[in-house]
């Protein structure tokens, strides 16, 4: 049920706190991108069909080292392989 989460929260929701599932839901995708989480899983789970979808959250992502990223790309070009 899509508002399974929804309910849970209006139902144990302390008066003074009030969660929007809608950051909650940004939070969850910005951890996710942020951790290189596979793009294609993640965007199924999230439940979008485009990256599109995804591009508004980039701008919340923490920019990676330089050499990190390098690195990163070397060893994807590698198969995977250090």
């Amino acid at each position: 049920n899509k508002n399974t989460i929804s309910n849970f929260v209006a139902k144990t929701n302390a008066p003074r706190v009030h969660p929007s599932l809608l950051r909650m839901r940004a939070t969850w995708i910005v951890t996710h991108l942020t951790a290189g989480s596979p793009v294609k899983p993640l965007m199924e789970a999230a439940g979008v069909e485009s990256l599109e979808a995804l591009t508004r959250y980039l701008q919340f992502v923490p920019d990676v080292d330089v050499a990190a990223y390098r690195a990163a790309f070397r060893d994807a070009q590698k198969g995977g392989q250090a």
